[in-house]
């Protein structure tokens, strides 16, 4: 049978198969590969943040943190009994842990009353309770305080005693290893130096954190109080008498010194005065001759 060209033509494009489109499976492809990055990304990123939250601190980071401070200070103060005052003090440190490093007593020249001295160390964190207790045993002329940050040159004393001890370590190694008499006192000269260095890095790493640990405090504990300017001496005209009694001072200074030297000039004074007569009787006793001899005639 035969079918007409037209219709076998519409057939024929009727029966072949239909192609899909690329586009669309393109563009799943595409996001398909967008979302496991952002996953890959985003388990990364939780990864890392895991790791960063629990991983350990650098090893300097909490000595860094912590603060060192050296605190030193002084106080004066006017109580009726010194003595018993510096007891108090000596009782108030001793209580807190701490010592008196020094202590003097002596008899002020101007009035005859005695004058203590102290020298207090007491623990920083109990400071100001025990300053507090000392501060009623009179009343405080003159206080001051000083804090010193210490803590960058604690951690290079550190640093470096570490990196001497070490060195040291190693040196005794080689020591132990050594084959020749040469390389033995060589590794020997090299360690009686370096343990010089890491003792004395030791004794300062030692004094400093004593000053740390101990604040130092400067005690004055005296019977009067320090002397102040009269009234009368106030203003323009009571500048004007304090300077004439300054002058009036220093004239009765003046012959004070004088009647002292006075004995001790006696001495040279007398004999200039005979060497000063001696002299002149000479002179006078030359010029009669002269006087007494006729004039010689013409």
């Amino acid at each position: 049978m035969s079918i007409p060209r037209g219709k076998f033509s519409a057939f024929a494009r009727s029966s072949r198969p239909r192609r899909k489109p690329a586009v669309p499976a393109l563009l799943g492809a595409v996001l398909v590969a967008l979302l496991a990055g952002c996953n890959s990304a985003g388990v990364q990123h939780d990864s890392v943040a895991f790791s960063m939250k629990d991983s350990p601190a650098p090893a300097g980071a909490g000595e860094i943190a912590k603060r060192d401070i050296v605190t030193t200070g002084s106080i004066e103060i006017v109580a009726s009994d010194p003595a018993q005052a510096a007891n108090a003090a000596s009782l108030i440190t001793t209580g807190t842990g701490g010592h008196v490093d020094s202590r003097s007593e002596h008899i002020e020249g101007r009035t005859g009353k005695p004058f203590d001295e102290l020298v207090l160390r007491i623990p920083s964190d109990k400071l100001d309770p025990a300053l507090g207790e000392i501060k009623k045993l009179g009343s405080v002329v003159r206080f001051s305080i000083k804090n010193d940050d210490v803590t960058a040159k604690r951690v290079d004393l550190d640093a470096r005693i570490a990196a001497l001890q070490t060195s040291v370590d190693r040196l005794l190694g080689i020591m132990r290893e050594s084959k020749t008499a040469a390389d033995l006192l060589s590794a020997e000269t090299t360690l009686s130096q370096r343990q010089s260095e890491l003792d004395g890095l030791r004794a300062q790493r030692a004094q400093l954190g004593d000053q740390i640990s101990l604040a130092t405090i400067d005690v004055s504990i005296s019977a009067t109080p320090p002397p102040s300017a009269p009234r009368e001496y106030q203003g323009f005209f009571g500048s004007v008498r304090h300077g004439w009694d300054a002058l009036k001072s220093f004239g009765s200074v003046l012959g004070l010194t004088i009647g002292f030297l006075l004995p001790w000039l006696s001495g040279p004074v007398l004999i200039g005065a005979a060497v000063y007569l001696l002299r002149r009787r000479s002179r006078a006793g030359a010029q009669e001759p002269e006087e007494s001899a006729p004039p010689t005639a013409p």
